[in-house]
């Protein structure tokens, strides 16, 4: 965990962060830090933890990006500009508005979860017509525990895959609380840099605002929702690479300041600078 410097006596000055991330490690940034801290939980950072303290070979591995993978990852941008103003991505953005919907009443009701774990499985699992999570949520929505353990599965890329003619798509859905601060993790790596030497593969968040106009009152929520892909040009400028929390067989994963998330809800845009999209995967594949 990143605490402030200045409140630590009692470890070696050369072991702590003085800035991650271009951010001071100090009393002035410590919400901003804890808010990054927060999104990973123990056992993500088990593996990063067992190695620096034991030494021990790690599991798995980096994916290796071939010339061939990389000539098509370098085209992703080019491929999501083509996908955001195609017919399929109105199909596709209809597809997951027309489920919030359809399970509007059940949704009001998740946002009301304390643990955002659950209610971002709940919600995810509506929007996405997940029957199992829709099941489980109704006959264990008193018993959060057993609802988890249900439905547990794979840490995957995205919560939907919509196949089209020209496009795969992978669509990751985001629930975001309005008043509450929190930025969310985005993806691994690895696994998004694997999606995209796809030739046909297009990756994007669908995210949903929660604003309750009262608490504790699920009949005065508005919803909000925005399809976004992943190479929007705020979503990249707010895109932060966190490596330093995995393994060393790993890129690790990316994390996205929530403020975005709230000014993309008011005004969904999809507009892609192919340079800077470029670079980022660029700087992604050598990590």
């Amino acid at each position: 965990m990143l605490i402030p410097a200045s409140q630590i006596s009692s470890f070696n000055g050369t072991d702590i962060i003085k800035t991650y991330e271009d951010i001071q490690n100090n009393e002035k940034n410590f919400e901003e830090l804890f808010l990054i801290h927060q999104n990973f939980t123990f056992e993500e950072n088990l593996v990063r933890l067992v190695e620096k303290t034991n030494n021990i070979v790690p599991n798995g591995s980096k994916l290796q990006v071939t010339d061939l993978m990389k000539d098509i990852i370098l085209d992703a941008p080019k491929r999501a500009i083509s996908f955001t103003i195609s017919r399929d991505f109105k199909t596709l953005e209809k597809i997951l508005i027309n489920n919030l919907k359809k399970y509007e009443g059940y949704i009001k009701v998740a946002s009301l979860i304390e643990d955002p774990k659950t209610r971002g499985v709940v919600i995810e699992g509506f929007i996405t017509g997940e029957k199992r999570v829709i099941d489980s949520f109704c006959k264990n929505k008193d018993d959060q525990n057993t609802f988890l353990t249900e439905v547990k599965s794979e840490n995957g890329l995205g919560d939907y895959e919509k196949s089209f003619d020209q496009f795969l798509t992978k669509t990751d859905v985001k629930t975001k609380v309005l008043y509450d601060k929190s930025n969310p993790k985005a993806y691994n790596i690895d696994k998004f840099l694997e999606f995209m030497s796809n030739d046909k593969s297009v990756f994007m968040f669908f995210f949903v605002g929660l604003k309750p106009k009262e608490y504790n009152n699920n009949e005065n929520i508005s919803i909000e929702n925005a399809l976004i892909n992943v190479f929007q040009v705020e979503i990249l400028k707010n895109t932060r690479i966190q490596y330093h929390w995995s393994g060393r067989n790993s890129r690790g994963v990316t994390q996205l300041n929530g403020e975005v998330i709230k000014t993309l809800l008011l005004v969904p845009k999809n507009n892609i600078n192919e340079i800077e999209s470029r670079d980022f995967l660029i700087k992604l594949m050598e990590l």
